[in-house]
């Protein structure tokens, strides 16, 4: 199947087309050769063979959450399993397999044999002011594009990464069933510093495994909450399940317009129009994760 989803992830990339021109490594004579089965992206380990993120910034707990490891989040490891996960808060984490056909295709159009040549940090035109900083990884050797990395002196290969990149993650996320596994929580204790207006539901504590007292950290903590790393992970499935049973539930507006953005906790008295006494927000977790919930990309 042809990668060809006209598909642009959010704001970040160029509005270049993609190119369907020829791929792989122009040699002196000019000759264009497939180099995708020389370094394939699935070699058989069960490390992180491709990594896409963005680098964005946060200015809340709430967000510190989703970003992380960055937004738009694509990992392929050596035996072809892949993860997407969308810049929109709250999304699911997509997983799937690649047929040995996909990932040819996906090597080729990222110009992946190319990356050690490439890695290093490519500039922009400094009027890209708001663009956010685009990152890939082989596990190996880090390629960042960075204020759209339009100079002159930008390699025909990072461009092209780049330019396909959006069209990548698109199918993926439309190929990939939604993740099951552990996820990661960030707890809030309601206080005069946070939202004193009521909601339209608010619900009972969800999980089984972990109280919201071991967790939660105070409002007073505020500069604590807006650093990575700040999490707790969940790793009983009942929770886990009935963590995302819950988003799709505020997901829907089961309970009115989800203009909040978080999960609203009371712990004793839940129900309608009441202010909450915690405020959660959770996502799903990928295999790479350290203990922190972060996931470490190689220098350049």
């Amino acid at each position: 199947m042809r990668l060809t989803w006209a598909f642009v992830l959010g704001s970040l990339l160029s509005a270049a087309g993609c190119d369907d021109g020829p791929t792989g490594v122009v040699t002196d004579a000019g000759v264009v050769t497939d180099t995708s089965a020389e370094r394939p992206i699935c070699d058989g380990t069960n490390e992180i063979r491709f990594l896409f993120t963005t680098a964005r910034l946060w200015s809340g707990p709430g967000e510190v959450i989703f970003l992380e490891n960055g937004a738009g989040l694509v990992i392929v490891d050596g035996k072809c399993q892949f993860w997407a996960q969308g810049e929109r808060r709250w999304d699911d984490l997509k997983t799937g397999q690649l047929s040995p056909d996909e990932e040819r295709e996906l090597a080729e159009r990222i110009r992946y044999a190319e990356w050690p040549s490439v890695k290093g940090v490519w500039p922009g035109n400094p009027t890209n002011y708001d663009v956010p900083v685009l990152r890939f990884s082989d596990g190996r050797n880090t390629v960042e594009c960075v204020q759209d990395c339009d100079l002159p002196e930008t390699p025909a290969a990072v461009l092209a990464m780049r330019d396909q990149i959006g069209d990548l993650a698109r199918w993926l996320l439309e190929r990939g069933a939604s993740a099951t596994g552990p996820v990661r929580i960030m707890v809030e204790e309601n206080g005069p510093e946070g939202p004193s207006y009521t909601v339209p539901m608010t619900v009972a504590w969800p999980l089984q495994s972990v109280s919201p007292a071991e967790v939660a950290i105070p409002v007073s903590s505020y500069d604590v909450l807006t650093g990575a790393g700040n999490t707790t992970l969940v790793t009983d499935a009942a929770d886990a399940a009935a963590l995302r049973a819950l988003r799709e539930d505020y997901r829907s507006e089961k309970y009115g317009v989800w203009f909040y953005d978080f999960i609203p906790i009371r712990v004793h008295d839940p129900g309608a129009d009441k202010v909450p006494e915690y405020l959660l927000w959770f996502r799903d977790t990928t295999p790479f994760e350290d203990e922190r919930g972060l996931i470490d990309f190689p220098p350049q």
